[in-house]
């Protein structure tokens, strides 16, 4: 007889939760990566069924209640936030299992991360980069990444930006230290950004 007792949700790889239920509301169809805060999964709501994204808080950081009832509260006061550019938080709340979660808008496509900065141009006064936080994507949660504005399109239709670019080319993305920023003097460090975004580039500018 084996007493080994089972794995509770929170101790359970993310993969491993794929094809499972959440919270007897969501079922987890999809694991998109792990973030500095929270495991992120496409999910699909069973009443009424709707594709949402499903964002769990890692059991290391649900341990600290207060932590999480911040977390939570940030969450729901951004729900009621609706804006073009802003995907739309759902709700926020804990399962049954004590898990916090976040429910979010679901896009198509994939979501890349959120849009934390912005460079502006000092000569021109114009926006010269997005600075990206691409969350757990493709394991870039510790970098940031400066992606030229006009590698950025504007989806009007589904409220967001996106980046036309391949996953195996974005992993090697420049990116830079949240506590180290670059220099938007350094010339090199830009003519690389856009070269690699292959985005026009004007020394000096």
């Amino acid at each position: 007889m084996n007493d080994t007792p089972a794995a509770s949700p929170a101790d359970r790889s993310p993969k491993s939760r794929v094809g499972t239920t959440f919270a007897g509301e969501f079922n987890l169809l999809k694991f998109l990566g792990r973030g500095d805060v929270a495991d992120t999964f496409e999910a699909e709501l069973l009443d009424p069924p709707a594709l949402v994204i499903v964002k769990i808080v890692r059991a290391e950081l649900a341990a600290d209640r207060a932590q999480v009832e911040l977390l939570l509260r940030e969450a729901r006061a951004t729900s009621a936030i609706v804006h073009d550019n802003v995907t739309q938080v759902l709700d926020a709340d804990i399962s049954p299992e004590g898990e916090p979660y976040i429910i979010g808008e679901y896009i198509e496509g994939e979501n890349l991360g959120v849009i934390r900065e912005f460079m502006i141009d000092m000569d021109s006064g114009e926006i010269a980069y997005a600075v990206l936080s691409f969350g757990g994507f493709l394991g870039m949660a510790n970098k940031l990444f400066a992606v030229p504005w006009r590698a950025l399109k504007l989806d009007t239709e589904h409220h967001r930006f996106t980046l036309k670019i391949a996953s195996a080319v974005l992993k090697d993305a420049p990116g830079f230290d949240k506590t180290q920023w670059p220099s938007m003097a350094d010339e090199l460090w830009k003519r690389d950004v856009h070269h690699f975004y292959s985005t026009p580039y004007r020394p000096g500018g």
